[in-house]
Formats: structure tokens, sequence, C-alpha cells
């Protein structure tokens, strides 16, 4: 009953990757279960049934009969870019096993319908030495070889700071953003989003995803005081590079893209955004405009290209 964002929790969530443990953790006490009808899954009927977690968060799943297995598991998340869609994870194939009863055959993770993720199962066990050896620490680990006592070299990377006049380039919540200061105002280079946490069942860090762009608008903000966004440069389509846009919306901003990318940008700007909701609506829109070839931005003294290279 761990709080969601709890190293236990974090644990409990990566572990319902496994639908055998998946299915023991949601039989506990601090879980409600309801049945929500059939479904025809595969052409063949399946029993679908809501579990709410103790964080108030849910997911579906869908078991099928004779024998009763759990073929589909799928909850509602924020995806970067895409809004909210619904996440499934899809065991389709099961095999009998002697010590398990029946153990599944690999997984695909879908979002929004789309393949994300497609893994094979070779071996498939419980109570495992090798897998009980993975958590042994290495005895190398355990005796560390004897200081030298040198300092470590410095940690590489690309310069930070004010690295041209007006061009700035700065570390926010583990990306690098770049911005250019102008006359009168400030161009920005993509609108980051930090990935959700798929690896775990519901996703993680939904929430929080977009942080690192209200970071970056308040970056810029403190850095060019007075003046305001008016172009955002997208570099191209994936959530990291345009999912955090919402947080540079709005009247006399223009975003930058390639012709194939208008349409995710335009996705990013309107998709529907309830479930990780944000202080910055989409309205007014900015204006969208697909660079082809080349644009460029000047405020009559300082001029910027902004190049398509296909």
């Amino acid at each position: 009953s761990s709080p969601r964002g709890s190293p236990e929790a974090e644990r409990r969530a990566i572990m319902h990757r496994l639908p055998h443990l998946l299915l023991l953790d949601l039989a506990g006490a601090d879980v409600t279960l309801a049945f929500k009808g059939a479904r025809t899954l595969a052409g063949a009927p399946h029993d679908v049934i809501e579990a709410t977690l103790p964080d108030k968060s849910a997911v579906t799943l869908v078991v099928g009969r004779n024998p009763a297995l759990l073929h589909r598991l799928e909850y509602r998340a924020y995806y970067p870019g895409l809004g909210d869609v619904v996440v499934s994870w899809n065991w389709p194939r099961w095999k009998p096993d002697a010590a398990l009863g029946f153990v599944p055959l690999g997984h695909t993770v879908e979002v929004a319908g789309a393949t994300f993720q497609q893994v094979e199962y070779t071996r498939y066990s419980a109570g495992s030495p090798d897998a009980a050896a993975l958590l042994n620490i290495p005895p190398e680990l355990l005796h560390p070889a004897a200081s030298s006592g040198e300092a470590p070299p410095q940690p590489g990377g690309p310069a930070t700071g004010e690295v041209a006049p007006g061009v700035h380039v700065e570390g926010v919540r583990g990306f690098m953003v770049m911005f250019v200061e102008f006359k009168d105002f400030v161009l920005v280079f993509d609108a980051p989003a930090s990935v959700i946490g798929l690896e775990s069942v519901p996703a993680s860090d939904q929430s929080t995803s977009e942080a690192v762009s209200e970071a970056f608008r308040q970056l810029v903000a403190r850095t060019c005081p007075g003046k305001p966004v008016r172009y955002v440069v997208i570099s191209h389509h994936h959530g990291d590079h345009v999912g955090g846009i919402r947080a540079f919306a709005g009247s006399g901003v223009t975003v930058l893209a390639s012709p194939g990318d208008v349409n995710a940008v335009r996705r990013a700007l309107t998709a529907p955004h309830r479930l990780a909701p944000d202080h910055w609506p989409p309205s007014p829109l900015p204006s969208i405009k697909a660079v082809a070839q080349a644009f460029t931005v000047t405020d009559g003294s300082r001029k910027l290209e902004v190049i398509n290279v296909g």
C-alpha cells in the first residue's frame, strides 16, 4: 500500500510486467476489483475486470476462459506528444508449465494502438539459481582496488552558458537546451519532455514528463527578462523533442517544423491532456509554419537561418 513514487511502489509497478506476479499483487486486500462484463478477443470470449490500485490508478484485465489466462492489460496514460492514450500489455500465447501451470511465450506493448515493444521469452521459470545469482555482488565490487589518489578526469560534454553572443546552451533536468536571444524576442530550439516509464505498469512519471519544458521556459524568462518567446524550432517529431510544446503555446508564437512534422506539432498542442493537466492550455494556438527548405528569423541586426536538411 506504499504511495506511488516510493521505492516499494515502484518495484511493485515494475514487477507487474510478469503476469503471475501482477495477478498475485492484484489479489491483495488493498486492491479493489470490479467485473465489467465480457469482451471478444482474438475471436474468443474473455472476462473484463477493472482493478483500482492503492494510488487510485486503474488497470483493466482481459482474461480468457478455459483456461483462465491473462491475455491483455490496459490502462490510460499521458504520453508526451500524443496526449491521453491507452497503453496495453498483451500476452497472446501461453504454454503449459510443470511448475507454474502456464507461462507466456512473450509480450507486446502497444501505445495508442501502435506496437511499442515486442518480446519473445526463451525461458520462464520460478526459483531459478541463475536469477538468484544475479543478486550476488561481484567480488571486485566487494573488495575494490586501492585508489591511486589521482583526481578523476573532468566530465566531457558540450559547452554551456552563453556559448556565443546571445546563444545560450544549458542543462535542464537531464536535457541540453538551446535558445537564441534577439533584440526584442527569443527563439528556442525544441520543446523537450521526458519519456514516461513504460517499463512500469501503470507507467511512471506521467505527471512530471513536461516539467523539463516548464523549467526551460523559466530559464529563458530569467536569462532574457522581458523578452517573449516568439519562435520555437522543432527538430523532429519524437515526444522528447516536441512533447513540451504547450509550455510555449500562445498568441504571437510561431512554431517552425519540417512539413512532415507539422501534424505531430499540432497533435502535441491539441491532444487530450486530462491525465496530466498543465497550466498552458493551447488557446490561442501558435502559428505553425512548415519549413520545406529554409526560413530566416531576424530582428534587423541578427539573422538566424532554420534549414531543413531532409
